[in-house]
């Protein structure tokens, strides 16, 4: 049997700073992979293309392997699905919700509904090409 390859990976929201533009990916980028990251995780990053970014991380020998998304982005999950596919991930969460995003206990029922993954559900992406 084939043994799971495992992923020690950077989380890049603690690098958010320094992720802003496709330069600053690339010096980050190229500081990770010195240290020893191979993968991160893409999360607070400034307005860098999907694709771009992806290439950017993969030019610097980190391979994205997963996302954070907003519950707000989480909104349009064919969105959702068109950039993780230009990312190449399979992977997204939503790590926080904001405070302020859902006061009542009428929105969280309504954002369960519209959002399986906040009660414990699963969601599968969409296919895009």
């Amino acid at each position: 049997m084939a043994q799971k390859k495992l992923y020690i990976s950077a989380q890049l929201y603690a690098l958010r700073d320094f992720l802003q533009t496709p330069k600053d990916m690339v010096k980050t980028m190229r500081r990770i992979r010195k240290i020893g990251y191979e993968s991160a995780q893409i999360s607070a990053r400034g307005p860098i293309a999907p694709a771009v970014l992806r290439q950017l991380m993969l030019a610097e020998g980190v391979e994205p392997i997963g996302a954070h998304i907003s519950l707000a982005e989480y909104d349009d999950i064919d969105a959702v699905a068109a950039t993780c596919h230009a990312w190449g991930v399979k992977h997204v969460s939503i790590p926080a919700i904001p405070p302020d995003a859902l006061q009542t206990a009428a929105a969280w029922k309504e954002a369960g509904k519209r959002h399986p993954l906040l009660h414990g559900g699963t969601e599968h992406l969409p296919d895009h090409e």
